[in-house]
């Protein structure tokens, strides 16, 4: 059988190891000499990201379609929550329109409140079933109960050790240091 094969995207004619095989199906129907065994496009032109040229144009194309799909893009992000829009506008507006552990009106990133769930509930900690939704949190807040496991006595060890260790204003001190 032959042993090159000529990309259907570039046009050049190349060896078969310069292609992808074809799935573990097509390996039973052809050998491994057959260029049928084999995709199309090159391994150059197969890869979306084999230039820097289409690295950028991929990523315009993604910077466009999120400028032009803000909300469709939103409307899925609730959806891995188990969440509507409509439930969103409600519970921030029950939380008096920002966080709910620190009440700040925005997020210092920018963006919008982070929707909190109990990991312990959902196997992938990037969703959520929707029964285990808390609240909405910014990412201060979200990052720092994270960070403590979402384990209510580490968090409160936490404040513990904060307030023992605060700071007097007027003498610059940590308390029992000094006259």
């Amino acid at each position: 059988m032959t042993t090159s094969k000529t990309c259907s995207r570039c046009g050049q004619d190349k060896p078969l190891t310069d292609f992808y095989r074809r799935s573990d199906r097509d390996r039973e129907r052809f050998p491994d000499d057959d260029p049928r065994a084999y995709r199309g496009a090159c391994k150059e032109c197969f890869s979306p990201a084999s230039t820097p040229e289409r690295r950028a144009k991929a990523a315009e194309y993604q910077r466009r379609y999120r400028e032009k799909n803000p909300e469709t893009l939103w409307a899925k992000h609730l959806r891995n929550y188990g969440v509507t829009p409509e439930w969103y506008a409600e519970t921030l507006a029950s939380q008096g329109g920002g966080c709910a552990i620190c009440n700040t009106p925005e997020c210092s990133t920018g963006r919008r409140f982070a929707i909190d769930h109990d990991h312990r509930c959902c196997p992938d900690p990037a969703t959520s079933c929707g029964k285990c939704v808390r609240g909405l949190l910014c990412s201060s807040c979200n990052v720092g109960i994270g960070k403590l496991g979402d384990d209510a006595t580490r968090l409160q060890a936490a404040a513990a050790y904060l307030r023992r260790t605060h700071r007097d204003s007027s003498t610059d001190r940590a308390p029992g240091t000094g006259p």
